[in-house]
Parts: C-alpha cells; structure tokens; sequence
C-alpha cells in the first residue's frame, strides 16, 4: 500500500470494520493488517497510521468466554503476542530442513534467510510506529524487546543473535527520545540501555554491531537527537494531513493495557 492511496484505502478498510458482525471477523481484520505491515517494513509508519484509525472507527464485540468486549486494539495485540512469541529465539532466524528441502539453491536459501530477518525488522519497526502513536502501551513493548532480544535461554554465555540486537538499536533510535520523555517508560530505557551496554562487553559480535550499539549510547548521551524523517513529496505532507483532519475522530483515549496471564 503505497502512501498516496492511504487516504482513499484507509477509509475504505475503516468502512469494512464498522460493517463486522462478530468478534471472529474483528480478529481476521486485526490479523490482515498485521501481516501486511510486517511484511512491508518500508510502509510501517503508513500501517500504523491505520491501526491509529481503526482503533478508533471499528466496533467491539462480545467474545465468548470473555468478560471484556474485544475491540480491534485488544484484537492486534493478541496478534502481536502470536507473532513475538513464534520469533523467540535464534531458530526464528533459521532456516529448517524442511524448508531447506524446497528450495532448489544456496541462493534461494540465502533469500528465505533474508526474508526471516526481514520479518523480525518489520515487527521491530512496525511495533515502534504503534509505540509513538499511542496505540500499544509501555508495558507490551517491554513484552516485546524483552521476549525477542532479551529471552532468558538459562545459559549466561548464550546472547542474542546480533540481527534482534541490530533491530533493537534500530527501534531505540526511533523511540528513544520518547521512552526518555515519559515517567513510565524512563526504566524500561535504562534497562534496555544497560543490556545494550552488557552485550557490547560481553557478546562476540561483529564490529558493525558493536558501533550500532555505540551509536545509540551515543545518542542517549547527547540527550538524543530528533529523527530524521526521509524526504517525502509536498503532497505526501497534505495526504497526511487530510488522515488527521477527515479521518481521526478529535477525542484522547489511554492506549490498551496489556496484561499477561
């Protein structure tokens, strides 16, 4: 979905969620976006601006076995607890005997290897972009980079491999100066900051990590730094614009608290 047609397909999905008739249908809908935004990271930011409105013009729905409604913010952060905790782990990054067996080249393994990290960054990033728009809580991006990055393998001498900690300088970059401005998320940081710095003594990583993670040390000594947005055409900047104006009901709503069982 390329950014210009945001305005015209974004209504048009919101339509189709005022017109649901079951929390079934909710989840699907919840389900769909997802796996389109995780597998287009160059669009997180346009995804997660529909996320922003579909949390606002989708209905809730009794869920059967459940006390609360199910409304489209609860439907997506069951989506992401789905996909985080299928990503655990370095075989997420692996490609299996199965999968190997399919392919008819070393280049088409190389390709598929890709495309897993890939995924990963696209969760990273799309999970950020969802951050700064209000539309997840601190407390399931802590459940995110926590699962993701900083799984507990039992073993002290077992890190991370460098491709989740590469996307989790990337996502500080972007949310870092936010996380640093809001009392609830300040610790959350400085955890993630001093595990950073933990794995840039410890871990044998390449040299390239090892300067991204300085970078963002860097940075949070400097106080950070504004993102720098790529530039984009002036009629981009009104189709935003126009989303804000049209689209977004004018209301404030505390963003979804999730809780693990």
């Amino acid at each position: 979905m390329s950014i210009e047609k945001f305005v015209v397909v974004a209504e048009k999905i919101a339509v189709e969620g005022e017109s649901l008739e079951n929390a079934e249908e909710l989840q699907m809908l919840a389900d769909l976006v997802y796996a389109k935004a995780v597998t287009e990271p160059e669009y997180s930011e346009t995804y997660a601006d529909l996320c922003q409105l579909l949390k606002w013009r989708s209905l809730d729905f009794d869920k059967e076995g459940e006390e609360k409604q199910l409304n489209f913010n609860r439907a997506f952060v069951n989506r992401c607890q789905e996909e985080f905790e299928a990503l655990q782990g370095m075989q997420a990054l692996e490609v299996t005997e199965e999968e190997r067996a399919q392919c008819h080249s070393e280049e088409e393994v190389q390709k598929l290897t890709k495309k897993k990290k890939d995924r990963v960054l696209g969760n990273m990033r799309f999970i950020g972009e969802l951050y700064l728009r209000k539309c997840i809580a601190p407390s399931v991006l802590k459940a995110v980079v926590t699962s993701l990055v900083f799984g507990d393998s039992g073993d002290p001498d077992v890190y991370p491999d460098e491709h989740f900690v590469e996307c989790l300088t990337e996502l500080l970059i972007t949310i870092g100066f936010t996380l640093e401005q809001q009392p609830q998320s300040q610790q959350m940081l400085h955890e993630f900051m001093g595990k950073l710095q933990d794995l840039q003594q410890k871990a044998n990583y390449s040299k390239r990590i090892i300067y991204k993670i300085q970078d963002v040390l860097d940075l949070r000594t400097r106080n950070w730094t504004k993102k720098v947005f790529k530039e984009r055409a002036k009629s981009v900047a009104q189709i935003r614009e126009d989303v804000r104006l049209v689209l977004w009901p004018r209301r404030e709503e505390k963003p979804f608290v999730f809780t693990q069982a």
